[in-house]
This record gives structure tokens, sequence and C-alpha cells, in this order.
């Protein structure tokens, strides 16, 4: 006899399952949000209301198309102004990084990014997702966590991690999820069986 699993979830669920998507690519205007709302479902989109290009103030233009989207249920996070990960990624010291940022410049181009995302959509209640799951800024003796910087100012933040979150242990401003955008869809059911079967919550 298979034995239930306890969990904190309403109405019977045994578990939880959020579709995130990041960085506002056209597939995800076109495919996804199509079929979602065929399905009745809703997911998180984390932007990047950024300019084109140096100089070039087109980024109301450019998000225009998300105005819809957020009209229709879906949320809009903030994903930062600039999108900046570790400098690792890179092979030169002049390549612009979290490790030459602080908390204070890591913060403005959180809420550089989100006041133009108020603008769009108007104030309200939004999650953050960490460019590149990564959530620190500076290096060696300089190095800080700026998830205390998310918790500030939104609801959750999304990173990467280990197992599926449980509701009543998770730290809501460093979530845990799989990234998924090469994974077959066989593999994304069985995550969601995984969460269901443990009792906790899955971040795709």
């Amino acid at each position: 006899m298979m034995e239930t699993v306890q969990t904190p979830f309403p109405n019977g669920c045994q578990g939880a399952v959020s579709l995130t998507f990041d960085d506002g690519s056209r597939s995800q205007l076109e495919v996804a949000i199509p079929l979602l709302n065929d399905r009745g479902l809703r997911a998180t989109f984390y932007l990047n209301p950024r300019d084109s290009a140096a100089g070039k103030h087109d980024w109301p233009e450019r998000m225009a198309p998300w105005k819809e989207v957020a009209a229709q249920g879906h949320e809009l996070g903030n994903h930062t102004i600039s999108h900046l990960c570790s400098r690792a990624f890179g092979a030169s010291l002049e390549q612009r990084g979290l490790e030459s940022m602080t908390l204070e410049s890591i913060e403005a181009d959180i809420l550089e990014a989100e006041r133009r995302l108020q603008e769009m959509t108007g104030p309200g209640i939004r999650s953050f997702a960490y460019p590149c799951y990564q959530a620190f800024v500076g290096q060696g003796l300089t190095r800080q966590s700026y998830v205390p910087v998310v918790a500030k100012h939104f609801a959750a933040g999304r990173s990467l991690g280990e197992v599926p979150n449980h509701p009543l242990t998770c730290d809501l401003h460093y979530l845990w999820s799989f990234p998924v955008e090469r994974k077959s869809g066989a593999e994304l059911v069985g995550l969601a069986e995984r969460g269901a079967a443990q009792g906790r919550w899955v971040v795709l």
C-alpha cells in the first residue's frame, strides 16, 4: 500500500508546479503563451526591459507586446535591466560582470527594471529571477550575496537548486528551480510527478 504524503498544499493538492520563462524571447510570445492560454495555464515571464542599443530609447516599443500578456493574467517578473552574470563566462578582465558590481549598483539596476515594469503594468506584487541563477556581487573578500536586496523588494526570487522546494522550509527569495530548456516533455512530466510524490513545489 502506497504511503500518503502529507503536504501543506490546499484543497487536497499533492504538490505544485510553476512554469517560468526568461529573457522575453519572440518564441514565448508566438508559441508558449498561446499554448498556455489554450490550456488555461498561467506562467511567469522574467523580462529585461532594456533598450536595444546604447543611447536608443526603445524599450517601451520592444516591451509593448508584453502588456497584453500581463492583461491575460501572466506574471511579468523582474530579471534586471542589464542581465549581468559572472565575467567567468568570458575571457577578459575588461568584461563587465557581477564581480565588478556592488550591492548598491545591482539594486539600482533592479529598481530601474522595476520602474519600467511598473510603467507597463502598474504597481503590484512581483517576483525576481537571478540572471544565470547567480546571486552574488564582488569577488574574493568582497563577494556578497544580493539575496537580501531581492528580499527587500520582491515576494520571491528564483535561482538554481538541488530538489523541489518544500513550502515550509524553502527560502522564498532564493527558490530552487530546474533549468529545463534542453529536457524532453517526458522529463518535464517526471519532474512534476517527483514533486507530487514528495509533496513539494517544482519550479521549471
